[in-house]
């Protein structure tokens, strides 16, 4: 019946919200994959942990690499679709985001540190085969870097739809600030 029809429309028809709390729920609902990764991630080290599987044991910035990537990824397409709402749009921009993890992580001035994902396992020289340890760098300042990069991701979606733009513009400088740190 037509009654029923419309009960049904109302139910299924979003509810009203404005651009910023979307934004936000859209930043928000990026902690389930985070969570998610930062879960698998503690079970394995955990596991390895308890077997004694570990040559030399991982520092909690190699443990909150794939989180705070995950997180980053998912902030990053939450600008995207905000900044750039076309089709193509997540598609180039992984395609750009693989393209310049790999020229930084084949780069051996330090500039590897300044990509998404680092490989921290060294390889032994004669033996490539053979693991010999973890790359120079600080583990821990990296996290600290794609921290810095997600919450200025995050900061970006939500200062295009913000009514009150100048505290989100302070984070944004923040999260930037703490990045360049």
């Amino acid at each position: 019946s037509r009654d029923a029809r419309a009960g049904s429309t109302e139910v299924l028809s979003p509810a009203p919200a404005r651009a910023q709390e979307r934004v936000l729920a859209q930043c928000l609902a990026c902690l389930a994959p985070t969570l998610l990764v930062l879960g698998t991630t503690l079970v394995l080290w955990g596991v390895l942990t308890a077997l004694g599987r570990w040559e030399d044991a991982p520092a909690l910035g190699h443990l909150l690499q794939g989180p705070l990537t995950v997180a980053g990824g998912t902030l990053l397409g939450v600008a995207l679709a905000v900044w750039a709402p076309f089709r193509a749009t997540g598609v180039v921009a992984l395609v750009v985001m693989v393209m310049a993890n790999l020229w930084l992580g084949g780069r051996d001035d330090g500039g590897m540190l300044f990509g998404p994902m680092v490989d921290w396992a060294a390889w032994g020289a004669f033996h490539q085969d053979r693991w010999v340890g973890f790359v120079p760098g600080d583990p821990g300042w990296h996290a600290v870097y794609l921290a810095g990069l997600g919450l200025a991701a995050a900061a970006g979606a939500v200062v295009r739809v913000a009514e009150r733009r100048a505290p989100v513009v302070a984070v944004l400088a923040a999260a930037v600030g703490l990045a360049v740190l």
